[in-house]
């Protein structure tokens, strides 16, 4: 892992945002003069060898605009991925760190190590056994923050080197299946990339799932709509993710909060719960919503709903008013969940933040304190 915690609190994802804005401006700038040279209407009266050498020409820098407009757009659409990894990561490092506050335990930004409290060996033994749980299980935290803060730097970086490197082949009258003449959509688990962002089926939710493109592209149907069948519908399908990709805890937090001042009596006990998530495999499952059409530079694509399956690590333990701990029920115990599950289980418990982890390695955050988070 290169970027330390330190690389990542000093992040500006609005200066992604800039580079996603300008380069879309460079995209659009650079179609629309393509688009003229393809319908000069000189060529419509000139007539000769002059006029072949000049459509020749003129034909070659057209299609080297339309290059460097698919290469802006890829910039733009890496910038705003990147910019959206990077609010989730800084969000998932200041909850980690709230989290981590609780129990005394710091982190150490140019080392991106956990810190426990200094105290720490004049902790009661139960308490002392905690903190140090909690230590290992916020070093690999933030092992997975600097991984998929990695994974946003490739990203981008990748597509400016693209962009600054070789241009892709030209085009012939040859069909040629190579990802140069595919469209260049950046979908992996990120979402819609270009330019649209349908929301999930009904049946999902944000963080369940992505929605997959066939890169077979399909003339548009009568109006310039989607087009018009009879299709064979895509078959379904599923993939094992082995081994599983996991999320970050969410901490524990009380199931119940404390009674308000002058309201009752604290329990001499009080129950608290922490959830963990994994990613096990992925499923298209061929359901009429699962499927639908986009529309690109004229052309539809059929896209798919890929739902991602989970598991769930629900433990629970008995905390004490002198600060004594039961045992831990439900640890290393995993049962199927689903995303809605997911968000049902963080409205029922709005005190825990749940990382909800992708295949790439990243994590989608459901945080209580950001608008939008409730059950479905």
């Amino acid at each position: 892992m290169g970027l330390s915690i330190a690389d990542i609190d000093k992040w500006n994802p609005d200066s992604l945002d800039a580079v996603g804005t300008a380069s879309t401006a460079r995209a659009d700038a650079a179609s629309q003069a393509s688009s003229c040279l393809g319908n000069l209407p000189a060529f419509e009266s000139w007539q000769g060898s002059s006029a072949s050498a000049a459509q020749q020409r003129t034909k070659v820098e057209a299609d080297g605009l339309d290059q460097h407009s698919r290469d802006a757009a890829a910039v733009a659409s890496a910038a705003k991925t990147a910019a959206n990894e990077v609010r989730q990561t800084k969000i998932q490092l200041n909850d980690l760190r709230s989290t981590l506050g609780q129990y005394g335990i710091t982190i150490d930004a140019k080392s991106s190590r956990a810190v426990p409290p200094t105290n720490l060996s004049s902790l009661p033994a139960a308490t002392r056994k905690l903190v140090q749980d909690m230590t290992h299980t916020a070093q690999q935290s933030l092992d997975k923050i600097r991984q998929s803060a990695d994974h946003a730097d490739a990203l981008l970086a990748d597509a400016l080197q693209k962009q600054a490197g070789p241009r892709s082949k030209e085009p012939t009258d040859k069909a040629d299946d190579s990802p140069g003449n595919k469209p260049d959509l950046l979908m992996d688990d990120k979402g819609w990339q270009y330019p649209w962002d349908p929301p999930p089926p009904g049946d999902s939710a944000p963080g369940g799932g992505r929605w997959d493109i066939d890169p077979q592209p399909y003339p548009s149907g009568p109006g310039g709509g989607p087009p018009v069948g009879p299709f064979t519908p895509p078959k379904p399908w599923h993939r094992d993710i082995k081994p599983p990709i996991e999320g970050g805890p969410t901490g524990y937090q009380d199931v119940v909060g404390k009674t308000p001042n002058g309201w009752g009596v604290d329990p001499s006990w009080r129950m608290q719960e922490n959830y963990k998530f994994r990613l096990t495999g992925e499923t298209f499952n061929g359901a009429p919503d699962h499927t639908r059409w986009v529309q690109r530079d004229g052309k539809w694509y059929q896209a798919k709903w890929v739902d991602y399956n989970f598991e769930a690590e629900h433990v629970r333990r008995g905390v004490s008013s002198t600060g004594f701990f039961t045992p831990n029920f439900g640890l290393g115990e995993w049962h199927p969940i689903d995303i809605k599950d997911i968000y049902r289980a963080q409205a029922d418990n709005p005190r825990l933040t749940m990382y909800v982890p992708t295949p790439s390695g990243g994590q989608v955050v459901l945080n209580p304190k950001r608008p939008g988070v409730s059950a479905p």
